[in-house]
């Protein structure tokens, strides 16, 4: 061999060897680049995988879910265990969103319920939901706070809503404004009032009061019916205000008529005849199409009142029945709701690539969630805005005189 292929050998064999050296470094950078990825996803427990391409899946969200199920009422402990179930049967139809829920369970004390925030304060809990015992909620809300915890509620008060607490319960205001905006918009300027069976659902005087007024309207009088003939007499002396009137009238009942209010309409009814029968609206400012006895009541004829959308709630209800055995109550769509709403929380913020799922803005964007019954959202002051339809009780059943809308 002549030393010119020596050397050409050896070049070649140098030439190799670089080449080979080299794959082997690049492989090796793959390698490490392939373990520190694997290392990375595990790290941050990424489990969560809507089929949006380009998402970035959230870790599991911890639901704290404050319930009084210990609390020594049976019939709150009863309440407790049907929010519960819809809760969970809400975690069942998210998935897969991976939302973790835990349960506080307290008794309706306040020093219990200060340990149980503390003890989810501890367990690093992402969002909380509860509790149904006003003086519970108010606690909670106040402990939280300083946590930067967000709670959606499902108490009836709402003295103590804030940056961080939402009202999730079908707020009285929010019924009553929208039925009057319905009135008002059709001709109904002047008001009857009547108080009869009140509970804190119920909208209070000055609350109505206030709404009737910003809308330029009229209450002609305030008056609650009494089981005495007093009571009766001045209703129907009340009326013959009405009659001289040429406005349409509406009366307008505070919450749930007992039979002092029924015999109240019913002896209204006979004094007025037909001919005034057609001019003066009877209205109800609550869920009155939830009760049965109600639209079979003869003195409740034509009467209307807010219709929330019992299509969605029959669906869930059917659910919760073939899940738990049990009919769902309405009150328990509230954790349901809360749930969903923190489920689509947690799909927007994947779709748009945010750590972060329960921020001020998101949580009160105009827009709003589609909830069991109907289309809900938050406002900036807490409290919630439900899309309500208006029913009227005839032959004993609903007809639905405005649809529930689906968007805000």
């Amino acid at each position: 061999m002549d030393i010119n292929q020596k050397l050409y050998e050896q070049k070649h064999q140098y030439f190799v060897c670089s080449i080979f050296k080299r794959a082997c470094l690049i492989r090796l950078v793959n390698y490490l680049i392939f373990l520190a990825t694997l290392m990375l996803i595990s790290s941050c427990n990424q489990t969560v995988n809507n089929g949006n391409e380009g998402s970035t899946p959230l870790k599991s969200i911890k639901i704290g879910i404050f319930l009084p199920t210990n609390h020594t009422d049976p019939l709150v402990r009863k309440k407790a265990t049907r929010y519960l179930k819809a809760a969970k049967l809400a975690i069942d139809d998210l998935r897969p969103i991976n939302l973790e829920l835990i349960l506080y369970e307290t008794d309706g004390l306040q020093e219990d319920i200060i340990l149980k925030a503390q003890e989810a304060i501890n367990n690093d809990i992402d969002i909380a939901v509860g509790t149904m015992v006003d003086e519970e909620t108010m606690v909670l809300s106040s402990f939280l706070k300083n946590s930067g915890i967000k709670l959606f509620s499902f108490s009836d008060q709402s003295s103590y809503l804030g940056k961080n607490t939402f009202h999730m319960a079908i707020g009285k205001v929010n019924l009553a404004e929208q039925i009057l905006s319905y009135l008002m918009d059709i001709g109904y300027q002047k008001f009857l009032i009547l108080e009869g069976l009140t509970d804190t659902e119920v909208i209070t005087q000055n609350e109505l009061t206030k709404l009737v007024h910003n809308k330029k309207g009229k209450i002609a009088r305030y008056l609650k019916i009494k089981e005495n003939s007093e009571s009766l007499q001045i209703m129907k002396t009340s009326i013959e205000t009405f009659r001289s009137s040429p406005e349409k009238e509406a009366i307008i009942i505070l919450g749930f008529p007992d039979q002092n209010m029924i015999f109240a309409l019913a002896s209204l009814k006979a004094s007025l005849g037909e001919d005034r029968l057609e001019r003066i609206q009877v209205v109800g400012l609550t869920r009155w199409s939830i009760e049965q006895k109600l639209l079979v009541e003869p003195a409740l004829e034509k009467a209307w009142f807010p219709f929330l959308n019992k299509q969605r709630f029959k669906e869930f209800s059917n659910r919760y029945q073939k899940k738990y055995g049990i009919k769902p109550s309405l009150e328990s769509t509230i954790a349901y709701d809360s749930i969903a709403a923190i489920g689509a929380l947690v799909k927007t913020a994947e779709n748009n690539n945010t750590r972060y799922p329960f921020t001020f803005s998101a949580i009160t964007n105009p827009s709003g969630f589609y909830g069991v019954l109907g289309t809900f959202r938050l406002r900036k002051d807490g409290l919630s805005e439900r899309l309500m339809g208006v029913g009227e009780s005839l032959d004993s059943q609903i007809y639905i005189l405005k649809k529930p809308a689906t968007k805000f």
